[in-house]
């Protein structure tokens, strides 16, 4: 492989590691002659990279499993469960290895703590409920607590007992939480029809075991496990960058109730679950949520250890700590004519909160690789992932750019950027040249292009040929029912209206281009019509953006029900959540890397060690790499298929279009380098058809070898000079197949 860089790359180089993307209305140059060369020592010391792992040992001090007011509670194999009946506590001892996961901070007594910050370290859970617009948190040790003993586990019967105004009888929220023990770990659950509300406080939010896991500074080694993009890790031993608590929805924001004003677009996270890892390869778990996760939040809180003895600043302790908090109402406030009004939904989200903690112990487990395969294992048993024999079979994805329309002053104009008999061309000069299968989804190919899409805008633009021009090819339509542009802040009346009544749009470019979400309607009877209408030739895009609708009266727990309603078969998405795999059967637009948040140290390819021998994934668009060499390797070492976004027509011709992003699209600009990188993944894809990844190790920072369970293994260098391991020799920026 080359070993000079194709495109820029100098944001890696930058101490936060942001991409900063600048495109300029005019198209830039396409030849691929910009050549800038790369501190490599610097580029694989990055968060966009994963790091060797400490060779710090570590044993766990031994615990006193009945000290602290802990009882014991049940047995199933190796594992015990004890709980303290004073703070809803709980604490798993694997009686094997005698290590034990525990809800609160063990040998709490070790640290210096004021009694309200003691009691937060063993809260099992903080509940906030409101009275009107006042908003009050209480802790675990603060409520009411009946424990029940059974055969598998516990169930704490819990009331908080609220103060009212005078003479009159206190409010009191009431709910269940059960804890059962198996043989490989614990579920928890909230049940939705035992919460109780009596008065006028209302219950919002409980988060949940936020100190299960936690790790005091660099105190152990290891590292916490982000569902971020690909995937990302938190290694106790950094400093993050941030220094107050770190909180997504795993669905991203729900523009139901975020006001135009204050919206910002983000996806949330990958999967509904997180990771720990304490002592290298020596004890993990993986948190999943199994029920819940339209409402759940992913919180991450760094650790600044010197900060122990601030006991009066309640926002900063020395703990990294990774929990869920479950939002069982969302919020918001209405200004009436300069009256603020609190508007929330009037029952809470009927769905079962549900999360499994499973325990991984040794080498082959206790790491994010086996956390990937725990959770692999558990989605195989949900039906939501099955063993494709096809899959990672060298198959490359070609998003075929169609159409699009530009605005003018009298008359719009329609622009062919590829029509049905040039991708054709393009399909028989590719298939001559290289042995792969293609797939094609036709974007822009609706009625006025691409910028044009609605939830009903699905028909066929004939002006760019005509489908049965394509018998035989490997296509399907591009479908997005969610999104639509235009380049006025003026929704169509499909558009999602929110709790403020507002018609939903993002504001992409100021004065120039707006992106609008569809009504919940709009969107199954969008995907509804085009099933119907394409069958087996669709690609979904957008269901990954999840949200309620005010009008419809639908909150976002329902919606997703709505969604996975819609199928019965499986078919290309981009971009699904966990709970549309069990429907896809190409994963398009795999990240490669994690969202950059700057509190993550390492990127890992959770997702693809999740998904390889399940699900055929495929890369996001390597021609829009900022740095398509490594990108390359990257797909070789993770085992992904190719991925273009691509036209017949040069890119210029869209650049006074909402489209003008898309500026590197021509294909003849594109073909040697597309050739040549299917032939480079080709060497190692075709030997690795759809094999599981079975073990990944980092030899040095930029070195990695990734085993299949063919016993093929991929070694990929990504710095600049030659690597050796194990008497195999990687040449610079490169990688060798055993």
């Amino acid at each position: 492989m080359k070993k000079k860089i194709l495109i820029a790359i100098m944001f890696l180089l930058l101490p936060v590691f942001i991409i900063i993307n600048s495109v300029a209305n005019e198209a830039p140059e396409e030849d691929g002659d910009s050549i800038v060369e790369v501190n490599n020592d610097i580029m694989v010391n990055s968060p966009l990279f994963t790091k060797t792992e400490s060779n710090v040992d570590y044993v766990q001090p031994e615990i006193n499993m009945t000290s602290d007011g802990f009882e014991f509670v049940v047995k199933k194999g190796d594992l015990s469960l004890y709980t303290n009946k004073k703070n809803a506590a709980i604490r798993i001892q694997n009686d094997v290895t005698k290590f034990v996961w525990a809800s609160d901070v063990l040998n709490i007594t070790d640290y210096r703590l004021a009694p309200a910050k003691r009691r937060q370290y063993q809260s099992a859970f903080v509940v906030d409920y409101r009275q009107g617009n006042v908003s009050t948190s209480v802790e675990s040790s603060e409520a009411d607590l009946e424990l029940i003993k059974n055969e598998n586990g516990l169930t704490y019967l819990v009331s908080i007992e609220i103060e009212t105004e005078e003479e009159q009888e206190p409010d009191y929220i009431k709910f269940e939480l059960s804890v059962e023990l198996n043989e490989n770990g614990i579920d928890v659950k909230i049940p939705y029809e035992k919460i109780q509300e009596i008065g006028k406080s209302r219950l919002f939010t409980i988060a949940l075991f936020p100190y299960f896991g936690s790790v005091f500074g660099s105190s152990i080694p290891g590292y916490i496990f982000v569902p971020s993009g690909n995937g990302g890790l938190v290694r106790f031993e950094s400093t993050p960058a941030i220094s107050s608590t770190y909180t997504i929805n795993y669905n991203g924001n729900d523009a139901n109730w975020t006001k135009i004003s204050e919206n910002s677009e983000e996806s949330g996270m990958s999967l509904p679950i997180f990771g720990i890892a304490q002592g290298v390869n020596k004890n993990a778990v993986i948190a999943s949520i199994t029920s819940g996760s339209s409402f759940a939040e992913f919180n991450y809180s760094p650790s600044s250890e010197n900060q122990i003895e601030r006991i009066s600043d309640e926002k900063i302790d020395g703990f990294h700590k990774v929990y869920n908090t479950f939002n069982f109402r969302d919020f918001a406030t209405l200004d009436y004519g300069g009256q603020l009004i609190a508007m929330y939904p009037e029952k809470v989200y009927a769905q079962n909160v549900e999360m499994n903690y499973t325990f991984l112990q040794g080498e082959n487990e206790a790491n994010y690789v086996g956390m990937a395969q725990q959770y692999q294992e558990q989605l195989k048993a949900d039906g939501a992932l099955h063993r494709n024999s096809s899959s990672g079979s060298g198959n490359v994805h070609l998003d075929i750019l169609g159409g699009e329309t530009e605005k003018g002053i009298v008359l719009d104009k329609f622009i062919k950027m590829t029509t049905t008999k040039q991708l054709l061309e393009i399909n028989d000069e590719l298939t001559k040249k290289v042995d792969n299968k293609f797939i094609y989804t036709l974007r822009g190919f609706n009625k006025n292009g691409y910028s044009r899409q609605t939830a009903s805008n699905m028909n066929f633009d004939s002006r760019l040929g005509n489908l049965n021009d394509l018998d035989g090819l490997n296509y399907y339509m591009y479908y997005n029912p969610v999104e639509s542009y235009g380049s006025k802040p003026s929704p169509d009346n499909n558009s999602l209206i929110n709790v403020h009544s507002q018609k939903y749009y993002l504001t992409v470019e100021e004065g120039v281009k707006y992106k609008f979400y569809s009504n919940v309607d709009s969107v199954t009877q969008g995907v509804t019509k085009a099933l119907g209408k394409y069958k087996n030739t669709l690609a979904i895009d957008g269901l990954y953006r999840l949200y309620g609708d005010h009008n419809a009266k639908y909150e976002r727990y329902q919606v997703e029900e709505k969604y996975v309603a819609l199928f019965n078969d499986t078919m290309p998405m981009y971009k699904p959540k966990a709970n549309m795999l069990a429907f896809t059967s190409h994963y398009l637009n795999a990240p490669l890397y994690h969202n950059r948040a700057r509190f993550i140290t390492d990127s890992v390819p959770f997702l693809q060690i999740l998904l390889r021998g399940y699900v055929d994934y495929y890369s996001t668009y390597i021609n829009f790499s900022t740095n398509q060499e490594i990108d390359l390797l990257k797909c070789i070492e993770y085992g992904s298929n190719l991925a273009y976004l691509i036209s017949a027509e040069e890119s210029y011709l869209i650049s006074n279009t909402l489209s003008n992003h898309l500026y590197a699209t021509h294909y003849e600009s594109n073909k040697n380098l597309i050739l040549a990188q299917i032939n480079d993944a080709n060497v190692v894809l075709n030997q690795i058809k759809s094999q599981e990844i079975v073990d990944r190790y980092v030899i040095k920072n930029g070195f990695v070898e990734v085993t299949y369970e063919n016993g093929i293994k991929v070694y990929v260098n990504y710095n600049d000079t030659a690597q050796s391991y194990d008497g195999v020799t990687v040449p610079a920026m490169d990688y060798k197949v055993v």
